[in-house]
């Protein structure tokens, strides 16, 4: 993301914004509600194109895909996955967009291996539970094996098991040679999950840096509006797990 600005229609939502996603990494995006977030997700996967500056997949500037092009190499799973279930089955869901975008089946097989979502492929999606609604929600995304997984405030509304959960599944994404994004108030997820923090203030990087150093500075989450996190998270040993048996 090399110096973008962004607006609708009024003031800026976004000012200057330059950052980089490197590849194997997981980058955690946070700050207050308003601060630009999820129209910087929107502007990372080519739905939204920058009023100034530039985006760029893997050197390809997203003013020159369409936004099925940039589906194919940065997911977005949203925020909410009661929300965005609309298929009937966890199969239709997982397969529907390499079934739209022409990519093979075998994308949407591997997905559902490795959200261990298989034996649930024939399961209505309004009978799964939470967890397995975030998973299918996820499953889909990585059916278009982009390079890069955004995951909106995933960690929203969600119980300990589910964070666990998560912090599971992105533990493997990251070991597959993904990029992961992870939009999120929540410190204690961010610091449990991700190698580095950037934080928005007012649609400005106000930091960019390793978890830690971030995440323990009061001064920062102050004046994003973040709580502090946590000592001894318990995702971090589940996510540290998972690396170590990669």
């Amino acid at each position: 993301v090399e110096d973008v600005w962004f607006r609708y229609d009024g003031p800026w939502v976004l000012e200057g914004v330059t950052l980089e996603v490197c590849r194997g990494e997981v980058l955690a995006v946070m700050g207050r509600n308003g601060s630009g977030k999820t129209t910087l997700m929107k502007l990372l996967n080519g739905l939204l194109k920058p009023t100034k500056g530039e985006v760029l997949i893997d050197g390809k500037s997203t003013r020159r895909m369409s936004p099925a092009e940039a589906a194919r190499m940065v997911g977005l799973a949203f925020q909410d996955p009661s929300r965005h279930l609309f298929a009937e089955t966890v199969w239709d869901e997982v397969s529907f967009g390499c079934r739209n975008l022409g990519l093979p089946l075998e994308n949407a097989e591997r997905a559902l291996q490795l959200l261990e979502l298989t034996s649930l492929r024939d399961k209505p999606v309004y009978k799964l539970s939470m967890g397995e609604k975030v998973r299918t929600v996820i499953a889909s995304a990585l059916a278009l094996n982009p390079q890069v997984l955004i995951l909106d405030e995933p960690t929203t509304g969600q119980d300990e098991s589910v964070l666990r959960e998560l912090a599971s599944i992105i533990g493997e994404a990251k070991r597959l040679g993904k990029s992961i994004v992870v939009v999120t108030h929540d410190s204690e997820f961010a610091l449990a999950v991700a190698d580095r923090v950037a934080v928005l203030v007012d649609g400005k990087v106000k930091c960019i840096g390793e978890a830690e150093s971030v995440l323990l500075n009061e001064q920062i989450l102050e004046e994003a509006g973040l709580e502090p996190p946590l000592a001894g998270y318990s995702c971090r040993e589940v996510q540290t797990s998972c690396c170590q048996a990669a």
